[in-house]
């Protein structure tokens, strides 16, 4: 009767060895790296590395682009010849002033132009004061433009102000006093109006006037 439970224990402690013994070989062992698995992770990361390296030095190295603050918009329609350090000419417009001058200057041309017109109506140089004037196809021919000046003995004319106008224009206001034979006699005489000039062909010329007698 004491036999028996003993070998029941006997028994119950062999099966839990068993079970035991069974746990331990069915978990896996972790396996270790061998040298020859680790070769091919470290020539990788030194490759990449080298990569790095490369593009940082050629980065540094590389030459800086720096835009000029004088350099031209690819939009501009101004082209500048670099090699011969020549710019191509302008056409300006029939109409229009150059406007690379500031505007007293150009005041000061359009007033000089007229004062130099009454000049050569003064010497009797009609042909001159006669190619101040532009071309249009209207154009009164030189003899008639100088038998409008056959009975005026002296002009002077004096420039007021100057403005620009929308198309380029300057519109110059002018008082005029001249000397004309009338009746047989010579009387001063007052006018008072406005010039335009503009260029044509790159010259300065007359584009426009009115004059009115004053009362």
């Amino acid at each position: 009767m004491i036999k028996k439970p003993t070998d029941q224990k006997q028994k119950t402690d062999q099966e839990e060895k068993k079970d035991k013994i069974h746990v331990q070989v069915d978990v896996p062992m972790p396996l270790e790296p061998s040298s020859s698995d680790t070769k091919p992770t470290q020539t990788a990361l030194i490759a990449a590395v080298g990569t790095i390296l490369v593009a940082i030095i050629t980065y540094i190295l590389s030459p800086l682009v720096v835009t000029s603050p004088h350099q031209l918009p690819s939009s501009s329609t101004s082209t500048v010849l670099v090699s011969t350090g020549t710019v191509p000419k302008q056409q300006i417009p029939p109409y229009q002033l150059p406007t690379d001058q500031p505007s007293p200057a150009l005041e000061q041309l359009a007033k000089s132009l007229i004062r130099q017109y009454y000049s050569d109506i003064n010497s009797k140089n009609y042909e001159k004061a006669y190619n101040l004037w532009r071309d249009y196809p209207s154009k009164p021919s030189i003899a008639e433009f100088a038998k409008g000046y056959t009975l005026t003995q002296q002009v002077t004319a004096t420039c007021g102000n100057a403005t620009i106008l929308e198309d380029g224009t300057i519109k110059v206001l002018v008082q005029v006093e001249a000397l004309e034979e009338i009746a047989s006699s010579t009387k001063p005489r007052m006018y008072s109006g406005y010039y335009v000039i503009g260029t044509q062909n790159g010259e300065l010329k007359i584009f426009f006037g009115k004059l009115e007698a004053n009362p």
